[in-house]
């Protein structure tokens, strides 16, 4: 039953595709490390759906930002943990963390940036 689940979910509900990045340390060639963005998973399958407009209530003479809210749906499989980055459609959201039912996650998801 689960399986037929996930099959409906996957064919139907999921338009878009995400690309998730987590924070990890990084050997570089001459042996030091960084931390930089490394890929956990690709062309996922998602839904990403809006919470919240921008209020913008927050614009000044010189800056712009852009504080929007997202619910993002996926496979309850996917690898997504707090404080990653979901890309979706060219655009990064910050996730908190994901909310697992047996045949989904639901995970807020924001974007904070400049226009």
């Amino acid at each position: 039953m689960m399986r037929k689940i996930k099959a409906i979910n996957n064919r139907f509900l999921y338009g878009h595709r995400m690309k998730i990045l987590r924070l990890e340390k990084v050997k570089q060639a001459d042996g030091s490390t960084k931390t930089d963005w490394v890929v956990q998973g690709e062309d996922i399958p998602c839904k990403l759906s809006k919470d919240s407009l921008d209020a913008g209530g927050g614009i000044k003479e010189d800056v712009n930002p852009i504080d929007e809210r997202f619910t993002v749906f996926c496979d309850v499989d996917a690898p997504v943990k707090v404080g990653d980055l979901l890309e979706i459609d060219g655009i990064r959201y910050r996730i908190g963390n994901p909310f697992r039912y047996p045949a989904h996650q639901e995970i807020k998801a924001a974007r904070e940036a400049l226009a």
